[in-house]
């Protein structure tokens, strides 16, 4: 009956946040044609440079001021977005006939990668919330999140890819609480990678990676507390619960 019901709750926290991430993708939608700054050309050219030329000319080619300048991860996911720019309109990946290129295919195609990629965002959303007390206030949560009105103005006004690596972040912080896991080792790798991701995507919510790491030495308690150890068998088990919600709570309020 336990699992029953559980498995209920997970399954309405679930279509809660594919609502709402419906929902806001419907206003997004609206704001295509909206203004945007010269971050859209920025990207457009490294659409370019990442399908035009080899990797070693990535970061040396200035062949437009908008030289690549993001850590390496950010590149390659440029370059798997260009494997599909080039198809639906070939002038928005040509390095040199290209610049200042603006069709509305191509504004159509860069707006939806960024909704697309939010869709990593509901799911850190939905992760962080499910364990959390009561269904609404994991809607409240997860409702944060999905509707802030400085991703929707930064992401999908101004252009940028923040939603992405802020559910790197959160989607860290959640599998920071998770337990059954780490019986077999996994749950003590997934927050470290998770959380070094955004590092190697760049970006301006670099600042919020610092307070993560005090955080990190809660990562060994996973295998501390499967294994049953003392606080004295392992200098790093501590007496704080560092569960989901604990998590979800920590990274909503520094931002």
């Amino acid at each position: 009956m336990a699992r029953k019901t559980r498995a209920s709750t997970t399954w309405s926290g679930c279509t809660d946040v594919a609502w709402m991430f419906g929902v806001a993708t419907c206003v997004k939608l609206l704001l295509v044609p909206a203004y945007r700054s010269t971050d859209f050309e920025v990207h457009r050219n490294w659409l370019a440079v990442t399908h035009s030329l080899p990797l070693s000319q990535w970061y040396v080619d200035a062949t437009s001021p908008w030289t690549l300048d993001y850590p390496p991860l950010f590149a390659f996911f440029e370059r798997c977005l260009a494997l599909l720019a080039s198809r639906v309109d070939p002038l928005m990946t040509d390095l040199v006939q290209g610049l200042e290129h603006a069709s509305y295919a191509t504004v159509l195609f860069q707006r939806l990668s960024v909704m697309c990629t939010d869709f990593l965002l509901a799911i850190a959303a939905w992760r962080c919330t499910r364990s959390l007390p009561s269904r609404a206030h994991g809607n409240v949560v997860a409702g944060a999140v999905l509707f802030s009105a400085g991703l929707l103005l930064v992401d999908h006004v101004h252009f940028q890819y923040n939603g992405m690596l802020l559910g790197l972040l959160l989607l860290a912080m959640a599998f920071l609480g998770v337990r059954g896991a780490a019986r077999v080792g996994v749950g003590d790798l997934r927050f470290p990678v998770l959380h070094e991701a955004p590092l190697c995507r760049g970006g301006p919510l670099l600042p919020a990676l610092p307070p993560a790491p005090p955080l990190l030495p809660a990562t060994p308690r996973h295998r501390c507390t499967a294994q049953q150890c003392t606080s004295q068998e392992h200098p790093f088990q501590t007496n704080i619960p560092w569960g989901s919600s604990h998590a979800t709570t920590s990274i909503t309020q520094h931002f």
